[in-house]
């Protein structure tokens, strides 16, 4: 919102400026203040909603993971029943074990600003320049984070295309090939 008044005060001291644009610039700055403050909530629930995701796909990776080694296990105490490649049926449960891993390798998710230096930076100053530095801060750590985050899909999904297509495939192949 921009508010434009002219007015020939003949000084740049605010307490000599006429009343009616001092109750102008306050109004404005407060809506600003508003606006920044729903916005610094919204940009702290996707910071949430962020972290919140990735400890899903650290889940649903542990359970496939379990599930691949479950596999590779069933598939090591039956290999005597199975035909002669029956080693081959490895190879994709490792190719996938590796996209869980991935998936699971720690990572460093940013949660917003540096409490500290945003207190010392925006103490002195209108709570409009404190809101408007988180709302930055918050702002760049969604974005650091949504990189992150997409590495963390790529292993999942990795894992999980190879780990369905390899059980659906070496499957048919071990039970046809016998």
């Amino acid at each position: 919102m921009r508010v434009s008044v002219s007015v020939n005060r003949g000084s740049d001291d605010p307490k000599e400026r006429p009343s009616a644009v001092v109750l102008a610039t306050d109004a404005v700055s407060r809506e600003q203040e508003k606006i920044t403050a729903v916005l610094i909530g919204q940009a702290q629930a996707q910071v949430a909603a962020t972290l919140a995701n990735a400890d899903s796909h650290d889940t649903k990776a542990l359970g496939l993971l379990g599930a691949d080694i479950a596999g590779v296990a069933l598939l090591l105490s039956n290999h005597g029943s199975l035909n002669r490649f029956w080693w081959a049926s490895l190879f994709p449960a490792f190719l996938s074990a590796a996209g869980f891993a991935w998936t699971l390798m720690p990572r460093s998710f940013a949660t917003g600003p540096a409490i500290d230096d945003l207190y010392r930076d925006t103490i002195a100053g209108p709570a409009l320049d404190a809101n408007v530095a988180v709302l930055d801060a918050l702002t760049q750590a969604i974005e650091d984070n949504r990189r992150v985050s997409d590495r963390k899909r790529v292993g999942w999904a990795l894992g999980a295309v190879v780990m369905a297509t390899a059980t659906i495939l070496c499957t048919a192949y071990l039970l046809v090939v016998r």
